[in-house]
């Protein structure tokens, strides 16, 4: 992120719960893993389908996953960078 300028040493992760569904429009998810740990809090239809791969934002219900940078070559990171990084300019433009 530094590369980029974008300072994230204030930002924290937090596990999901069920009051998520209540409080958010959009529930994006990054992989099949998550989208099934997500389905498993969900009470009703209304709560899934406020979920979706957040990779649907550019190729609409093809359920592509982000892939796990630890995993992956040195350049990892950078394609995960890129993938949000386009995601979310379709998030704020559906927005705005």
């Amino acid at each position: 992120m530094k590369k980029y300028n974008i300072d994230i040493s204030e930002k924290r992760a937090q596990l999901f719960k069920v009051s998520d569904f209540d409080y958010f429009d959009h529930i994006y998810i990054m992989d099949e893993n998550n989208y099934h740990f997500i389905k498993s809090f969900s009470r009703s239809e209304n709560d899934m389908a406020k979920t979706d791969y957040i990779m649907n934002t550019v190729n609409p219900k093809l359920n592509y996953s982000v892939p796990d940078p630890y995993y992956g070559d040195k350049d990892g990171f950078e394609l995960v960078y890129r993938l949000l990084d386009t995601a979310c300019d379709r998030i704020i433009e559906t927005i705005i």
